[in-house]
């Protein structure tokens, strides 16, 4: 059970209260700077990633393309991932649901999907 403030909060020792905020300042200090570092690396890292992208743009690959084929394939293997796992009988339900969604069946995302996800069950897809 949690020990009940005091009202006045005069049972506390300014010395224990100073040093436990300075080391949590100390802390969040270290937190912001780490912060700081990240920050930096990613931004760099984006630095390069647009060096790429104007490079195939320079070899004829539109940006505006390639970005969206990026972000295509970043989703087609996160829909993978969550497919991959589910235990085998409830990825079996969730393929009967969206082939009787009817649109879903059709896409090209969910047939790439499902097939894979049939293949590795050894299942054909029907």
């Amino acid at each position: 059970m949690a020990k009940k403030a005091s009202a006045g909060g005069g049972d506390y020792k300014p010395s224990v209260i100073t040093t436990a905020i300075q080391k949590i300042e100390d802390l969040h200090g270290e937190l912001e700077s780490e912060r700081g570092k990240f920050m930096l690396k990613c931004r760099r890292i984006r630095e390069r990633m647009d060096g790429e992208y104007e490079a195939a743009d320079g070899k004829g690959i539109p940006k505006k393309e390639l970005r969206a084929a990026i972000r295509v394939r970043a989703k087609r293997s996160a829909a993978q991932l969550e497919l991959d796992r589910l235990e085998p009988d409830v990825r079996e339900g969730v393929k009967t649901i969206l082939q009787a969604f009817g649109d879903a069946a059709d896409l090209p995302l969910f047939i790439s999907v499902a097939t894979r996800a049939s293949r590795d069950e050894g299942l054909a897809l029907q």
